[in-house]
């Protein structure tokens, strides 16, 4: 297939391998995260493999604090997906560029499976694990010649850390600085997380937030497989956005640009609506009292400023996103090599006729062009 020099997947990830941890702190050698792979389990919803991390296995399929990844790549998930192992492990770049030919896509921003769980309370060891993360993928996607970015992973959970982290990625190439809804347990509204705000302000790099299994806590009320992945992930992401736009954080950091990623779009209007009625009776009834914790500025005024972009799915309803973000600050993703992935979005989207073919070239590609340029 010819691939247009427009079309940018902003949405794409890599299924980690025992490559992924070459990086790794030498004090961590002994806890580097191993490959486990079963057999004849039922039990487990047909989830074989495993990484087991400081004792304990992720994915979870049963049980609390339930996640579902198609990493290790021994998994029977990984082994069904019209993908190479080598294109899902990025272990065989060229791989990986073939499947972008394939499905019509230039350029591919690619982020972490494993990652967007918490995988152990040792806020330290997660921090590492992160670091060797960016320094491979970094390493990995060199090989692209340009067709494949990176987003870093960062963990909130300790903020100098984070801080110390964004400004060593942001001289490795990285194209935003990945975070989660949450941090950890903890909400996004706390002023203790302006001084990453504030860098990543200062260094001009996008925070990108992608839907996660992050929050012990919050992860660990779901029960099933399926609540889980279909709501628990993607809620974290919403109270991620309420935090940010509604609370004061983009509003106190002006120039700072926010992704949100792997939600649609198809709540924007939703909760944006539900936002702005409360943020006129903080307004009103209370007063502008600071300790009902809205931002000066209503929510969806702060959209229109334009420094908040959604990451749409190929067949989302796009007015509301639309008439509230315009048509600058949308993009797209297709979540390859996922197995819930849309590998062929970009072909179908170009197909739609709801939507005019200036807006169609700039949520294909030209809009985040544009967003990752730095």
């Amino acid at each position: 297939m010819k691939t247009p020099s427009t079309t940018f997947d902003v949405d794409a990830h890599v299924e980690e391998s025992v490559h992924t941890w070459k990086y790794l702190d030498e004090k961590y050698s002994r806890r580097r995260p191993i490959p486990v792979t079963l057999e004849g389990e039922p039990a487990l919803l047909g989830q074989n493999a495993f990484w087991l991390i400081d004792g304990a296995v992720v994915p979870r399929t049963v049980g609390k604090g339930l996640s579902l990844f198609g990493t290790p790549t021994s998994s029977h998930h990984a082994r069904r997906k019209p993908f190479a192992i080598a294109s899902q492990e990025l272990t065989d770049i060229q791989e990986r560029l073939s499947d972008l030919d394939r499905f019509g896509i230039e350029t591919q921003l690619i982020n972490s499976t494993l990652l967007n769980a918490t995988l152990s309370p040792d806020i330290e060891f997660e921090h590492a694990l992160c670091r060797a993360y960016n320094t491979w993928i970094a390493e990995a996607c060199a090989r692209s010649r340009g067709r494949l970015r990176w987003n870093a992973m960062v963990r909130l959970t300790h903020i100098q850390s984070a801080v110390d982290e964004l400004r060593r990625v942001v001289d490795l190439g990285a194209a935003a600085a990945e975070i989660h809804g949450m941090a950890g347990d903890r909400l996004l509204d706390s002023r203790d997380f302006d001084p990453f705000w504030s860098e990543a302000q200062r260094l001009n790099i996008p925070v990108y937030v992608h839907i996660g299994f992050e929050s012990p806590t919050f992860t660990g009320l779901f029960q099933n497989l399926f609540m889980s992945i279909a709501f628990s992930n993607r809620a974290s992401l919403l109270m991620g956005f309420l935090a940010i736009v509604g609370t004061g954080v983009a509003e106190r950091f002006p120039n700072l640009q926010f992704v949100f990623a792997e939600a649609g779009v198809e709540w924007l209007p939703w909760l944006v609506h539900v936002m702005d009625s409360y943020w006129r009776m903080g307004q009103g009834f209370f007063r502008n009292d600071p300790d009902f914790g809205h931002s000066k500025v209503m929510p969806s005024e702060i959209l229109r400023a334009g420094r908040i972009y959604l990451v749409c799915e190929v067949d989302d309803e796009l007015r509301g996103a639309l008439d509230l973000l315009g048509e600058d600050r949308l993009l797209l993703g297709s979540d390859m090599p996922h197995s819930e992935s849309h590998p062929n979005s970009f072909v179908k989207f170009r197909e739609r006729t709801d939507i005019s073919e200036a807006v169609k070239n700039k949520i294909l590609g030209a809009n985040a062009r544009q967003l990752f340029s730095r």
